[in-house]
């Protein structure tokens, strides 16, 4: 079980095969860095931790030994019970609920936005042309 970050890294790393320049390659840093990263030497950058956590499928929480998961805490999904469903989609297309006029609201803002950006699109495109 690994305890430091850097072992876990190693461990990610060794179980798929990849040499410390490969994927150095890959995450486009230096080798030397993948190295300091695995001893301790150095911590990772945000950037270069959530492309580590993507690259291998894992959150970053299990990267930084803060869970045995490699799912992460928090990435548990609760779902709804059929009559909590019913509810909210009657709600949402209930005249008189407030939460139903919200999400119309938000629905008509988001089309609109939409719309305007590939208005804007097809205006580059056209410009292209």
């Amino acid at each position: 079980m690994a305890e430091m970050p850097g072992e876990r890294l190693k461990d990610l790393r060794e179980k798929t095969g990849l040499s410390q320049k490969g994927l150095a390659d890959l995450a486009g840093v230096s080798q030397s860095a993948i190295a300091r990263y695995e001893n301790g030497r150095t911590e990772a950058t945000y950037d270069i931790l959530i492309w580590l956590a993507d690259y291998y499928d894992v959150s970053t929480d299990y990267i930084l030994c803060r869970t045995e998961n490699p799912q992460g805490k928090l990435y548990t999904c609760a779902t709804l019970q059929k009559k909590e469903m019913e509810s909210f989609v009657q709600a949402c297309f209930d005249e008189t609920s407030t939460i139903g006029k919200q999400i119309k609201e938000q629905l008509v803002t988001l089309w609109m936005e939409q719309q305007q950006t590939l208005k804007t699109i097809g205006n580059k495109m056209g410009d292209k042309k």
